[in-house]
């Protein structure tokens, strides 16, 4: 499945680029992180967990990042579920950070439809950039 969107974060292209790729900063801002560790240049080892509904959907595993361009894109690859990328404009107003992620979702899953994977995943982008606002503007 595929989502797309983008956000409007009070910052510079250069914090936010430093945030997204901070291992402490994503503990905090990717919701249901249990634990995120590592570096951009190394990868990061994440353990991420969520519940839709009566499930409980969970990531172990390495994200790698590719395709950096610094303070304007990158591509955050998920040990074979996904990725995700994000582009950065620098705006009077702040950083747009426009995203555009696709996730391999397994049957038990994909019954579910795609409108309630849908506000699961609008739900899961809100919530991290809401804490990224936060994590940014406490920087």
């Amino acid at each position: 499945m595929e989502f797309k969107g983008e956000r409007v974060i009070q910052a510079s292209a250069e914090t936010i680029w430093h945030a997204i790729l901070d291992a402490d900063v994503l503990a905090t801002c990717v919701p249901g992180a249990r634990n995120v560790t590592g570096s951009a240049e190394d990868g990061f080892v994440a353990s991420i967990t969520r519940s839709i509904g009566p499930m409980k959907i969970g990531f172990d595993g390495k994200l790698t990042v590719t395709d950096m361009h610094p303070y304007e894109r990158l591509t955050l690859r998920g040990s074979g579920r996904g990725n995700a990328k994000a582009t950065l404009t620098e705006m009077e107003t702040g950083t747009r950070v426009a995203y555009d992620v696709t996730v391999n979702i397994g049957d038990r899953f994909g019954r579910m439809g795609k409108s309630v994977i849908g506000r699961f995943a609008k739900s899961m982008a809100d919530q991290f950039f809401s804490n990224l606002q936060k994590a940014v503007s406490q920087a």
